[in-house]
């Protein structure tokens, strides 16, 4: 082979070369799962969290349905769910993943609504409140674990208001149904551990 033969070989090999690497380089980068950023995933997640003044009006309606529910023995909905077995389901699950403590302590119709939290809305003094759907319950327990997951940890950064909502919302919903009087409310230690709105029971 003459030297200029090797010449025009190294030229067209190394065409090839170049235009290989430059294909290569042109590709768009394919990630593993292990290298995703999930922070937007996680804004979506806060974002979803209502703000303290959405949350109070949640837990107020999620108090009225569980109170209907107790008192009249059905599901507003009509469905012969007698005895409030989705009112309960949802307390149910408030209290194992707040508290590790599913089962609700005695309670009778007058317990629900007594004592009314001074920081929620107001009860009306003139007509019957308005009784959510079930629906509108379920939604207000996922409501209340995702301002919880949003503000529970950063509760000496947030606002006065929004930090003092997080501590009387869990004190009041483990008073209310859960501890007994003298008992202290206790959240669970691994409370935080894990995301506190995967998984949840479909009442």
């Amino acid at each position: 082979m003459t030297s200029v033969n090797i010449i025009l070989w190294c030229i067209i090999v190394g065409g090839l070369v170049i235009a290989y690497l430059a294909w290569r380089f042109d590709r768009p980068i394919e990630k593993f799962a292990g290298n995703i950023d999930f922070s937007s995933f996680s804004m979506q997640a806060r974002d979803a969290a209502p703000t303290t003044s959405e949350l109070k009006n949640h837990y107020k309606g999620l108090l009225i349905y569980v109170d209907d529910k107790i008192r009249n023995g059905k599901n507003v909905d009509n469905d012969k769910d007698q005895g409030g077995r989705r009112a309960m389901c949802i307390l149910s699950s408030l209290g194992q993943i707040l508290y590790n403590r599913p089962t609700l302590k005695n309670i009778v119709p007058d317990d629900v609504l007594s004592n009314w939290p001074a920081w929620l809305p107001p009860l009306s003094t003139t007509i019957k409140e308005p009784v959510p759907t079930a629906d509108v319950a379920n939604t207000a327990r996922m409501k209340i674990l995702a301002f919880l997951q949003k503000n529970f940890p950063q509760t000496d950064t947030v606002d006065e208001d929004t930090g003092s909502t997080v501590r009387n919302l869990y004190t009041d919903i483990g008073r209310r149904f859960f501890f007994n009087d003298g008992e202290p409310v206790q959240l669970r230690d691994d409370l935080m551990t894990t995301s506190i709105t995967n998984n949840i029971t479909s009442c």
